[in-house]
């Protein structure tokens, strides 16, 4: 059966793909969100971000689903303000691993997000950055005093430390939880199985929408698993290009647009994917 637009549900990653933190949304961007929705499709986020840090990017674009954050720990509607689903990491494992990562590693940034904010239990030159750029509010204490809820720890190291860092957590043997490289000084610590691939199937049911009209557009390793889960995806010129294998097309880079052309693409042929 030829699928229409409004079977579509289109989920892009935020960072590098929809926007660039610190200079924002290109308009064509925005301009190609409003007229996809408008054309009756469906189209969110998926990204590592937390609700409020995604949130301040999004006030130029009309979400028509709900968002997929923290890399898929916690799906989210912005419009009624209420969490679809959370999936939180194993509470003792991540303050284990935290605690073990912070004192092999002195120079180490720990930042911990949870339901109602972001704690930082280490702070670092990378992850001072990330927070004063994105102007994340958040909470400076111990790890022992962060409640139980995470949904993911995110550790920020020099990048030339970054393979040791893996390599040290990988040896920690810890059943239930995984890894996963979101920037070259990032590595985020999730529940085992929690990723936005996983996310995107999850949402397409809830909308009632098929699976087979899934779309989805990245650039960066942790959105491997949504581009290979979509039925039809797309990544960008500048991804790394073992990115770019896994996707069905190539698309301008962030700032040239990259969405506002994957958008066009979709409106044109989805009687035909």
């Amino acid at each position: 059966m030829s699928k229409q637009i409004s079977d579509f549900l289109v989920v892009s990653d935020m960072d590098g793909t929809l926007l660039r933190a610190g200079i924002g949304l290109p308009q064509q961007n925005v301009d190609a969100v409003r007229a996809f929705s408008e054309a009756g499709g469906h189209f969110t986020v998926a990204t590592g971000r937390h609700k409020d840090s995604a949130r301040r990017y999004l006030d130029r674009i009309q979400l028509s689903a709900p968002a997929i954050l923290c890399n898929g720990a916690l799906i989210y509607d912005y419009q009624s303000g209420r969490a679809i689903r959370e999936r939180c990491l194993p509470h003792a494992l991540g303050v284990e691993l935290v605690r073990a990562a912070c004192a092999a590693f002195p120079d180490l940034g720990a930042e911990i997000m949870c339901p109602d904010t972001i704690y930082v239990a280490k702070n670092n030159h990378f992850a001072h950055r990330h927070t004063s750029t994105d102007r994340l509010e958040y909470i400076v204490t111990d790890v022992d005093s962060v409640p139980q809820a995470w949904y993911k720890v995110l550790f920020c190291i020099d990048p030339a430390e970054m393979a040791r860092l893996e390599a040290f957590l990988r040896s920690q043997h810890h059943p239930g939880v995984y890894f996963v490289k979101t920037a070259p000084q990032f590595l985020e610590v999730m529940a085992d199985g929690v990723n936005k691939g996983e996310a995107l199937h999850f949402l397409a049911d809830h909308l009632g929408l098929p699976q087979d009209a899934t779309a989805a557009i990245g650039d960066y390793y942790n959105d491997l698993e949504l581009l290979r889960a979509a039925h039809f995806s797309a990544t960008l010129a500048d991804a790394p290009q073992d990115i770019k294998v896994h996707a069905d097309m190539v698309c301008a880079s962030c700032l040239e647009g990259g969405v506002a052309e994957f958008l066009g693409y979709l409106r044109q042929n989805c009687g035909r994917l």
